[in-house]
């Protein structure tokens, strides 16, 4: 939702577009493009459909009791959700009369909605990366996605790029410090899950099946005795 919000006020809010040449003159125009909106707008979509599930007579399955985000993931939302409205009371407190777009204005709330997305990224990959460090393996985790989620910071990356080159002026980067910030994150979890997956625990059972195999193996051991006596 943050970054729906943040590609879209940049895209097609004329007063935020505004604020945002004042703070850029060398180069006024947002290098927010219309795919930039889609990939918002899409993930947005999932992520509804995703939450929708925990719902469970939506899809007409049955839901495990007990299950609820923990305490950390709910610090982290609220705390999201308080940056936001902090900011837009500030704006509201500092600059009643919307003439300065150098000082608080409409497009800081637009930013900060922005961070808030950078942050809940890095969050959201952290829980895989230790559950694969935990279990000494990533076997029945699907690394396609991956792959192309590296593939796409990549392209986003380089497609960035190339619109500040064409502006002349790298301010497109920092002004678009969301796409920037999102791509860099991505891609260097990306990295992270390629070499566990390719390279430190490549071919690698997880732990919690190993030793149950060899827990296993130990009663079959033990019933073997028990006949041969």
């Amino acid at each position: 939702m943050c970054y729906t919000l943040s590609t879209g006020a940049l895209l097609f809010n004329d007063k935020i577009r505004r604020q945002y040449a004042i703070r850029n003159p060398s180069a006024p125009t947002p290098t927010v493009r219309p795919n930039d909106f889609a990939f918002a707008l899409h993930g947005l979509v999932l992520c509804i459909i995703t939450y929708s599930q925990f719902w469970s007579r939506l899809w007409g399955f049955q839901a495990l009791p007990g299950k609820r985000a923990n305490r950390v993931t709910q610090t982290i939302f609220c705390g999201s959700i308080a940056w936001i409205v902090l900011v837009a009371v500030v704006v509201t407190a500092l600059n009643q009369d919307r003439k300065d777009p150098e000082s608080w204005s409409e497009i800081d709330i637009i930013y900060t909605a922005s961070y808030v997305k950078l942050v809940l990224t890095c969050f959201k990959y952290i829980p895989q990366v230790m559950a694969n460090y935990r279990a000494k393996s990533t076997k029945g985790w699907s690394i396609a996605q991956i792959l192309l989620d590296l593939m796409g910071g990549i392209l986003s990356i380089s497609q960035l790029l190339i619109d500040s080159a064409l502006q002349r002026d790298w301010s497109g980067v920092t002004g678009n410090f969301a796409k920037f910030g999102l791509g860099n994150i991505s891609m260097t979890f990306d990295i992270v899950f390629v070499l566990q997956h390719f390279v430190l625990y490549r071919g690698a059972e997880p732990y919690a099946k190993v030793d149950d195999e060899e827990e296993e193996e130990g009663e079959a051991d033990g019933e073997r005795q028990q006949l041969l006596r």
